[in-house]
């Protein structure tokens, strides 16, 4: 775990930290930070707290590694994270079949973009991403992926 709770923009990492090793835990990254969020949401007064929590998965990798968390597991955490709090999910993969994986754990394929890592259009996806948390933001529901192609 590299940051914690900081804000994005001091959230960056270098080729040093930002290195792969052919594993991906992403069950257990996705469970872990649900609850790590959620406890912060929970301890921090209520007037501090944001009004919206958009979740965004990103990954390049199939599951294969978790020891903590099952499937059904961050499942359950996403389902109430969503129904209690409103909490708003996406999931973007690139190289893998990111439709399947994100369905596995409850979020819906209108939230879900995929993308090939090779190409220069990657660029492209990261900008509909961007695109899709502001519309999160400001609470359009029922704005999916394929409304911005």
């Amino acid at each position: 775990l590299l940051h914690n709770g900081v804000p994005a923009e001091r959230a960056l990492m270098d080729r040093e930290e930002y290195v792969t090793f052919g594993t991906t835990a992403l069950l257990d990254a996705v469970g872990r930070t649900i609850t790590d969020v959620n406890c912060r949401m929970v301890n921090t007064p209520e007037y501090l707290r944001p009004c919206k929590v958009i979740f965004v998965i990103t990954t390049d990798g199939l599951e294969n590694a978790s020891a903590r968390f099952s499937r059904k597991n961050v499942l359950e955490l996403i389902e109430r994270q969503k129904a209690k709090y409103d909490w708003s999910f996406m999931f973007l993969g690139a190289d893998i079949d990111a439709y399947a994986e994100a369905e596995d754990i409850g979020i819906p394929a209108g939230d879900v973009l995929s993308f090939d890592s090779r190409k220069v259009s990657n660029t492209r996806a990261m900008n509909m991403a961007c695109c899709m948390a502001s519309a999160k933001r400001r609470n359009n529901k029922d704005l999916k992926f394929k409304d911005l192609i």
